[in-house]
This record gives C-alpha cells, structure tokens and sequence, in this order.
C-alpha cells in the first residue's frame, strides 16, 4: 500500500440549475481543503447523438455573460 494521502476531487456539473451556486461550490470545497472540478452539461449518453441537443434543454445555460461572471470570480 502506499503512503500517499487519499485526496477527494467534486465534480460538479454546470448547467443552468446550479450556475448561481458555483461560487459557493467553490468557496467550500477551498475552506474544506478540497479540490473541484468543473464540468459543463453534455448530452445524455444514452440518447442518439443530437448535434443540438442543448437547444431544447432546460438545463443548458443561454446566459453566456451571465456564465462568465460567474467563472471570473
């Protein structure tokens, strides 16, 4: 076995329910001494690829400025 710490990653998905939570996400992971990741929304993989999939989603995020306030901070 090795005597490397174990180090827990987040990975949390962006999308527009959580976009406004980001910052928060964040902040905590960094006062609890945690890395995060970052990920935006992909299609699901189980449905037929659809090139504009995002366009009918709910959860795809149509503020682009909105997005990069929130990744500025």
């Amino acid at each position: 076995m090795r005597n490397k710490p174990l180090r827990i990653l987040l990975k949390t998905v962006i999308s527009a329910n959580n976009v406004n939570e980001l910052v928060e996400v964040a902040e905590w992971a960094q006062s609890n001494e945690l890395a995060v990741q970052f990920q935006p929304i992909e299609q699901n993989y189980a449905e037929p690829i659809d090139p504009q999939w995002h366009i009918r989603s709910p959860l795809w995020i149509s503020d682009v400025s909105a997005l990069r306030k929130v990744v500025a901070r």
